[in-house]
């Protein structure tokens, strides 16, 4: 089953508090599971995988996870969302209205240099006035509040409603976010076991209408049933067809045990181009007909698959499609068959190259501006070594200038000293460039590191359409 539009809920930083655990092994989990369901994202949607802005900025999963597929970004596939129009409208809101005071957050957005993956959507509703009204549309709705209000400072139920009605107004400009909303509702000095269990509560409530808001716009689904972590279901919106993570992987090893493939591994093992390739294979489209089919394939289909499709596999040692020829038979509908499939697949070798065309463009472009960043930074390093190395020497040829005279030993120790100023000039200039090597940023450090980085970047460009 192909899906319009993906939404990638689970990438939110505000949702790590649902897994975070000192259980090293745990945390692994997580994120291969999570890495597992973006892959299959991307394979699955049709038009877009699409995530908040924010999500890249605010978690280091969401950068590490979308390393993985940033060759889809690279074609407009996945999607980054947002009330602002564009990144640096984007990066200003965040740094001088929602965390001006928050230092913690507003460190976030300041790496100017960054580059988000995907391209950049500005979203037609607000996901802040979508929570807002859903907060106030909920006030009286008080199962949905009852733990919150039996540890909150307020002492009747009126009192509670009326500060739950007062948070939107107090919270001005900054992120309605539980971290902020908390210290509202609790009493002062809270246990930290208490703030936790609250802020729990909030951020369930706060997120699923922020998630609600993507969701409705992008008319998207969402991945459910995780292993590792089944309370994210808690998190999204009831009215939508949502894709069962369990019940698809399920699927992908049914199909490999009956056709005796290797899709699952293939999936797990690919990355951004690999991956991308998979997303063409025959190997997919008869999968994908499969888990329409609640996995399984009519009589005429396994027919097909088992003679023709099971023989590109993407893993490395398909059949070259310049010696792939259709077998002599007197079906003409099998020889059809045999011919499409041998045109789609000069078809997805011919937009592979394509694409690492346009992949090999994008490097040599990044390396220009690499290679002349980095020779200015050299450079830099240089003049202010040579003018340490000077002022050095300036200094003990000028000693006896410097130093106020005194007795004549001491005027004669000046001498001397002075008379081996180009030997301490060197000594000086060495030390330095000891430290500032230790702390890889010498110029000598700097430049073998260019020659070394240089030559690897320019085989990547060069081996790109291997």
């Amino acid at each position: 089953m192909i899906h319009e539009s993906i939404f990638l809920h689970y990438l939110d930083h505000e949702l790590e508090q649902f897994w975070i655990r000192t259980d090293k092994a745990y945390h692994q989990q997580v994120h291969k599971e999570l890495l597992l369901a973006t892959k299959l994202a991307c394979l699955l949607a049709y038009s877009s995988v699409s995530l908040p802005a924010s999500n890249y900025f605010e978690s280091k999963m969401s950068r590490e996870i979308l390393s993985e597929v940033e060759y889809f970004a690279q074609f407009g596939l996945i999607k980054q969302l947002s009330s602002s129009r564009n990144l640096d409208h984007f990066l200003s809101k965040k740094k001088n209205e929602q965390y001006k005071q928050d230092l913690e957050k507003r460190s976030k957005y300041e790496d100017k240099e960054i580059i988000i993956p995907g391209s950049w959507k500005k979203r037609e509703r607000s996901a802040t006035e979508d929570i807002v009204n859903s907060w106030n549309d909920s006030i009286d709705d008080m199962e949905k509040w009852k733990n919150i209000y039996i540890n909150s400072k307020c002492k009747s139920i009126a009192s509670f409603e009326k500060t739950l009605s007062s948070v939107p107004r107090k919270l001005e400009n900054r992120a309605f976010i539980s971290k902020y909303v908390v210290p509202m509702l609790l009493p002062k000095n809270p246990s930290d076991d208490l703030r936790s269990e609250i802020d729990f509560d909030l951020n369930t409530i706060i997120t699923k209408s922020y998630i609600g808001s993507f969701v409705t716009e992008e008319n998207a689904v969402c991945f459910v049933d995780f292993v590792a972590l089944n309370t994210l279901n808690l998190l999204v919106p009831d009215n939508k067809e949502n894709i069962s993570y369990a019940r698809l992987v399920q699927s992908i090893l049914s199909f490999d045990n009956k056709f005796k493939t290797n899709l699952f591994h293939d999936i797990l093992e690919s990355n951004n181009e690999k991956l991308f390739q998979l997303k063409y294979s025959e190997n997919w489209k008869y999968f994908i007909e499969y888990y329409s089919n609640g996995s399984k394939l009519d009589d005429d289909k396994v027919r097909d698959f088992t003679n023709i499709g099971s023989r590109y596999q993407i893993d490395g040692n398909e059949k070259d499609t310049a010696s792939v020829e259709a077998e002599p038979t007197d079906d003409p509908d099998k020889k059809k068959i045999l011919n499409d499939n041998i045109d789609l697949i000069e078809k997805n070798r011919t937009l592979i190259k394509q694409l690492a065309r346009k992949d090999q463009k994008l490097l040599k472009i990044e390396y220009s501006k690499w290679r002349k960043k980095s020779l200015y930074k050299i450079g830099l390093h240089i003049i202010v070594e040579v003018s340490i190395a000077l002022a050095l020497y300036y200094l003990f040829k000028n000693l006896t200038n410097l130093v106020p005279q005194g007795d004549e030993e001491f005027n004669a120790m000046i001498s001397r000293i002075a008379s081996y100023g180009n030997w301490f000039s060197i000594l000086g200039i060495g030390v330095v460039s000891i430290v500032k090597w230790k702390f890889s940023n010498s110029s000598i450090y700097l430049l073998f590191k260019f020659i070394k980085d240089r030559a690897e970047r320019l085989e990547e460009i060069d081996n790109i359409m291997n």
